[in-house]
């Protein structure tokens, strides 16, 4: 299984697991499913680090590439807990979960692409 694949199942993961931490009211039952997704958001970024790696191979710029990402990356950790804050003081700490279940999804768009890509690029060879 490739790289695009693991982050495909783990945000798929993550989306699951943060729509059910806002389905539970037992401490235990959040505890072991935040415990859960803990280990599987950090299991993204070896997933990212290897799709970033691989794409900087083929591009003549890989230190912009890279700040390009590094930049997405700390735009995303700055906006999204706003955002989710927004949500959650406008319609409840509930749909604040569930909005953040949803933008977890929005990762498997571009890995989608990429792994479209480099199927095509290993055709190709």
């Amino acid at each position: 299984m490739g790289d695009a694949q693991i982050l495909i199942i783990l945000e798929l993961l993550m989306a699951v697991l943060t729509f059910s931490i806002a389905s539970f009211s037992s401490i235990f039952i959040i505890g072991i499913i935040a415990l859960a997704l803990g280990f599987v958001t950090e299991g993204t970024d070896p997933a990212t680090y290897s799709m970033t790696a691989y794409s900087l191979e083929k591009i003549d710029s890989p230190q912009k590439a890279s700040g390009i990402k590094t930049i997405f990356n700390g735009f995303a950790k700055i906006i999204f807990p706003f955002l989710i804050g927004f949500v959650a003081t406008k319609f409840g700490i509930v749909w604040g979960f569930y909005s953040l279940a949803i933008a977890s999804l929005i990762p498997i768009i571009p890995a989608s692409y990429y792994l479209k890509e480099k199927q095509r690029n290993s055709e190709v060879v």
